[in-house]
Protein backbone atom coordinates (compact mmCIF):
# COMPACT_ATOMS: atom_id res chain seq x y z
CA UNK A 1 0.00 0.00 0.00
CA UNK A 2 1.17 3.44 -0.74
CA UNK A 3 1.40 6.81 0.93
CA UNK A 4 -2.28 7.58 0.35
CA UNK A 5 -3.33 4.52 2.34
CA UNK A 6 -0.93 5.45 5.13
CA UNK A 7 -2.26 9.02 5.23
CA UNK A 8 -5.87 7.80 5.23
CA UNK A 9 -5.08 5.38 8.07
CA UNK A 10 -3.40 8.20 10.03
CA UNK A 11 -6.47 10.41 9.57
CA UNK A 12 -8.67 7.63 10.89
CA UNK A 13 -10.31 6.75 7.59
CA UNK A 14 -10.99 3.15 6.64
CA UNK A 15 -8.82 2.29 3.66
CA UNK A 16 -10.30 -0.23 1.27
CA UNK A 17 -7.87 -3.14 1.40
CA UNK A 18 -7.14 -4.78 -1.94
CA UNK A 19 -7.98 -8.47 -2.16
CA UNK A 20 -5.18 -10.74 -0.98
CA UNK A 21 -4.39 -13.77 -3.11
CA UNK A 22 -4.09 -16.97 -1.09
CA UNK A 23 -0.46 -17.97 -0.63
CA UNK A 24 1.35 -20.67 1.34
CA UNK A 25 5.02 -19.98 1.93
CA UNK A 26 7.45 -22.58 3.27
CA UNK A 27 11.17 -22.44 3.94
CA UNK A 28 13.28 -21.72 0.86
CA UNK A 29 15.34 -24.39 -0.87
CA UNK A 30 18.51 -22.47 -0.03
CA UNK A 31 17.63 -22.72 3.66
CA UNK A 32 17.28 -26.49 3.35
CA UNK A 33 20.64 -26.65 1.54
CA UNK A 34 22.46 -24.68 4.25
CA UNK A 35 20.97 -26.86 6.99
CA UNK A 36 21.92 -30.08 5.18
CA UNK A 37 25.50 -28.87 4.64
CA UNK A 38 25.91 -28.03 8.32
CA UNK A 39 24.36 -31.36 9.29
CA UNK A 40 27.03 -33.21 7.33
CA UNK A 41 29.81 -31.81 9.55
CA UNK A 42 29.40 -34.41 12.33
CA UNK A 43 29.38 -37.17 9.68
CA UNK A 44 32.61 -35.84 8.19
CA UNK A 45 34.20 -35.69 11.65
CA UNK A 46 33.02 -39.24 12.36
CA UNK A 47 34.41 -40.63 9.10
CA UNK A 48 37.66 -38.61 8.97
CA UNK A 49 39.57 -41.01 11.27
CA UNK A 50 38.69 -43.87 8.88
CA UNK A 51 40.44 -42.04 6.05
CA UNK A 52 43.48 -41.42 8.27
CA UNK A 53 43.73 -45.07 9.29
CA UNK A 54 41.78 -44.89 12.54
CA UNK A 55 38.35 -46.16 13.45
CA UNK A 56 34.94 -44.64 12.78
CA UNK A 57 33.51 -42.71 15.72
CA UNK A 58 29.95 -44.10 16.06
CA UNK A 59 28.96 -41.53 18.68
CA UNK A 60 29.43 -38.73 16.16
CA UNK A 61 27.34 -40.64 13.61
CA UNK A 62 24.49 -40.87 16.11
CA UNK A 63 24.85 -37.22 17.08
CA UNK A 64 24.99 -36.26 13.39
CA UNK A 65 21.82 -38.20 12.65
CA UNK A 66 20.00 -36.61 15.58
CA UNK A 67 21.19 -33.10 14.66
CA UNK A 68 20.20 -33.63 11.02
CA UNK A 69 16.73 -34.87 11.98
CA UNK A 70 16.07 -31.99 14.38
CA UNK A 71 17.40 -29.39 11.94
CA UNK A 72 15.20 -30.62 9.08
CA UNK A 73 12.13 -30.73 11.38
CA UNK A 74 12.91 -27.17 12.52
CA UNK A 75 13.24 -25.81 8.97
CA UNK A 76 10.16 -27.63 7.70
CA UNK A 77 8.05 -26.23 10.54
CA UNK A 78 8.18 -22.64 9.21
CA UNK A 79 5.06 -21.64 7.31
CA UNK A 80 3.36 -18.39 6.32
CA UNK A 81 -0.16 -18.56 4.98
CA UNK A 82 -2.13 -15.71 3.46
CA UNK A 83 -5.85 -16.24 3.13
CA UNK A 84 -8.34 -13.70 1.79
CA UNK A 85 -9.18 -12.69 5.38
CA UNK A 86 -6.16 -13.39 7.60
CA UNK A 87 -2.40 -13.76 8.02
CA UNK A 88 -1.12 -17.01 9.62
CA UNK A 89 2.37 -17.95 10.81
CA UNK A 90 3.72 -21.18 12.27
CA UNK A 91 7.15 -22.14 13.60
CA UNK A 92 8.48 -25.07 15.61
CA UNK A 93 8.63 -23.48 19.05
CA UNK A 94 5.89 -20.90 18.53
CA UNK A 95 2.36 -22.06 18.19
CA UNK A 96 0.43 -21.42 15.01
CA UNK A 97 -0.93 -17.87 15.16
CA UNK A 98 -3.34 -15.95 12.99
CA UNK A 99 -4.60 -12.39 12.79
CA UNK A 100 -7.23 -10.87 10.52
CA UNK A 101 -5.91 -8.15 8.21
CA UNK A 102 -8.29 -5.57 9.64
CA UNK A 103 -7.10 -6.46 13.18
CA UNK A 104 -3.45 -5.56 12.43
CA UNK A 105 -2.32 -2.39 14.19
CA UNK A 106 1.10 -2.33 12.53
CA UNK A 107 3.57 -4.49 10.65
CA UNK A 108 7.25 -3.60 10.77
CA UNK A 109 10.35 -5.15 9.25
CA UNK A 110 13.11 -5.00 11.85
CA UNK A 111 16.79 -5.82 11.57
CA UNK A 112 19.23 -6.38 14.40
CA UNK A 113 19.16 -6.29 18.16
CA UNK A 114 17.32 -3.20 19.39
CA UNK A 115 16.95 -4.09 23.04
CA UNK A 116 17.45 -6.87 25.56
CA UNK A 117 14.25 -8.62 24.44
CA UNK A 118 15.53 -8.89 20.87
CA UNK A 119 18.50 -11.13 21.68
CA UNK A 120 16.39 -14.27 21.29
CA UNK A 121 14.44 -12.96 18.30
CA UNK A 122 15.43 -13.54 14.66
CA UNK A 123 17.93 -11.01 13.30
CA UNK A 124 15.72 -10.31 10.25
CA UNK A 125 12.09 -10.29 11.35
CA UNK A 126 8.62 -9.10 10.50
CA UNK A 127 6.74 -7.99 13.61
CA UNK A 128 2.96 -7.99 13.13
CA UNK A 129 1.23 -6.25 16.03
CA UNK A 130 -2.50 -6.93 16.54
CA UNK A 131 -4.84 -4.10 17.56
CA UNK A 132 -5.88 -6.16 20.59
CA UNK A 133 -3.40 -5.07 23.26
CA UNK A 134 -3.76 -8.40 25.09
CA UNK A 135 -2.29 -10.43 22.21
CA UNK A 136 1.47 -10.55 21.72
CA UNK A 137 2.95 -9.51 18.37
CA UNK A 138 3.64 -12.22 15.80
CA UNK A 139 7.38 -12.32 15.07
CA UNK A 140 8.24 -13.90 11.70
CA UNK A 141 11.77 -15.14 10.94
CA UNK A 142 12.34 -13.65 7.47
CA UNK A 143 15.71 -15.28 6.80
CA UNK A 144 14.13 -18.70 6.29
CA UNK A 145 11.90 -17.69 3.37
CA UNK A 146 12.63 -16.76 -0.25
CA UNK A 147 12.75 -13.01 -0.96
CA UNK A 148 10.26 -12.72 -3.82
CA UNK A 149 7.27 -14.35 -2.04
CA UNK A 150 8.08 -12.28 1.06
CA UNK A 151 7.32 -9.15 -0.96
CA UNK A 152 3.73 -10.38 -1.33
CA UNK A 153 3.51 -11.13 2.38
CA UNK A 154 4.80 -7.66 3.31
CA UNK A 155 2.35 -6.05 0.89
CA UNK A 156 -0.54 -8.07 2.32
CA UNK A 157 0.13 -6.92 5.89
CA UNK A 158 1.20 -3.42 4.75
CA UNK A 159 4.65 -3.79 6.35
CA UNK A 160 7.01 -0.86 6.69
CA UNK A 161 10.75 -0.88 7.29
CA UNK A 162 11.46 0.10 10.89
CA UNK A 163 14.42 2.45 10.64
CA UNK A 164 14.60 3.41 14.30
CA UNK A 165 18.04 3.31 15.85
CA UNK A 166 19.31 -0.06 16.96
Amino acid sequence: MGVAASEERAEGGAAERPAVEPLVLKAAGSTHLVVVVFCFLPFILALAPQVLGGRIVPELLVIGGLVAFLAIVWVRSFRIELTPTEFRYRSLFGRSRAVAYDAIASARIQVGVRGPGDRLRPYYRLVVTPKDAVERPIVVNLKVFAFEPLKKVCAAVDAELDESAA
